[in-house]
């Protein structure tokens, strides 16, 4: 189990995301834009994810299993997160910090 303490940040939005393995997903531009952090959980299935403006591929890809989480609080790689499923459509559930 994870702990994640985002010290001196308020959530303000939730939400899940169908994550397909025949396209790439982005977070939700209204959120995505306004984010100073982001904690993902990822469930299903595991994904692929780029945060360099590339899109991730069933081959390409930093991998996130299933019951894995991931937390960025870097604006760019917020903007640029790129998601596909690998093995299976995966949800993504996203809360995003201000």
């Amino acid at each position: 189990m994870q702990t994640i303490q985002p010290i001196g940040r308020t959530p303000t939005n939730y939400e899940k995301l169908a994550i397909p393995t025949d396209a790439v997903i982005r977070l939700t531009e209204a959120y995505r834009i306004v984010a100073k952090a982001v904690f993902v959980t990822i469930e299903s299935n595991n994904i692929r994810y780029r945060i360099d403006g590339g899109d991730p591929d069933a081959n390409d890809g930093h991998v996130v299993v299933s019951g894995g989480n991931i937390y960025f609080t870097d604006v760019t790689s917020i903007l640029n997160l790129r998601m596909i499923g690998s093995g299976g459509a995966a949800v993504a559930i996203v809360t995003y910090y201000i």
